[in-house]
């Protein structure tokens, strides 16, 4: 029975790696990895390990920062925000926008938590690949200027603003009302907008 077990423990080996060998290699993973994505960042936690019998560091985690271009707009908004409203209101943004990114992100690695550390990078690395081809994929096969579900948000849009009365205050705002009593104003020099909703 002993000869199944350690069989099967061999050829998990063979197939997903061997952790302890996986993490050795993790330093060279990260520099190549670092060199072929110039604006990554990447930081590897360890833990001291106090047993003398053990290794010097256990890993604890890893942490890899692509960041895209929305998300770094946002973060520029907020540095260069010069009051604590339009500040909060960036953050707020750049807060809710992580987040979002994360949960999609954890929920799509599941099938590779198990797996050990290099394993799971790679695992990660061939999702974000076929992610951008199938985006890309969509981009492709659009007749206009947007994406189906950009062009069906915008055709939505369209519907409100049609009820929508604008005045213009002589400069450069102007006041919106909806037929509901709301109303913001609306400064498209700085391109800004009392309702948040747009900015």
């Amino acid at each position: 029975m002993s000869k199944a077990f350690r069989a099967k423990a061999k050829a998990k080996r063979d197939i997903r790696g061997d952790h302890v060998l996986q993490y050795s290699m993790l330093r060279d993973n990260v520099v190549e990895l670092q060199s072929t994505n110039l604006n990554t960042t990447i930081k590897i936690a360890v833990e001291r390990n106090n047993d003398p019998s053990l290794p010097t560091r256990v890993f604890q985690r890893i942490y890899v920062w692509m960041v895209g271009q929305a998300y770094k707009d946002l973060l520029w908004r907020a540095t260069s925000a010069t009051n604590v409203t339009d500040f909060e209101k960036c953050r707020a943004k750049s807060d809710l926008f992580l987040n979002n990114i994360c949960e999609v992100f954890n929920g799509k690695i599941v099938g590779g938590r198990d797996k050990p550390v290099i394993t799971l990078l790679e695992y990660i690395r061939e999702y974000c690949m076929k992610r951008i081809v199938n985006v890309q994929g969509v981009i492709d096969k659009c007749i206009g200027l947007l994406t189906p579900t950009a062009t069906r948000i915008m055709e939505s849009i369209k519907k409100e603003a049609h009820l929508m009365k604008v005045q213009w205050n002589g400069a450069n705002k102007y006041q919106v009302s909806g037929s509901l009593g709301d109303q913001c104003v609306v400064d498209v020099v700085s391109m800004t907008c009392s309702c948040w909703k747009w900015e």
